[in-house]
């Protein structure tokens, strides 16, 4: 994992740091689709992963892997230089 340090220098902010900043996270979206299915879509800073799950009982199991879509996400965002 890249360190926050290493991200200040190279870019001037830190991927990790939250301090005097709010951070923005948004509770799922969940949309039910036409054949029953349920459309799961969570924010965070801006990014934005969905999946889809057969039940609502599904839907926090699949939480944490949109999350880590999201740091990977913004992860190849930064590996492009600034």
């Amino acid at each position: 994992m890249l360190s926050s340090t290493w991200l200040d220098k190279a870019c001037g902010f830190s991927l990790m740091s939250t301090e005097g900043r709010e951070k923005k996270i948004m509770g799922p979206e969940i949309t039910t689709q036409p054949d029953g299915s349920l459309r799961v879509c969570l924010t965070e800073s801006g990014i934005t992963a969905c999946c889809y799950v057969s039940s609502t009982h599904l839907v926090d199991s699949h939480l944490q892997q949109l999350r880590e879509s999201i740091f990977k996400q913004a992860l190849r965002a930064y590996e492009q230089p600034c």
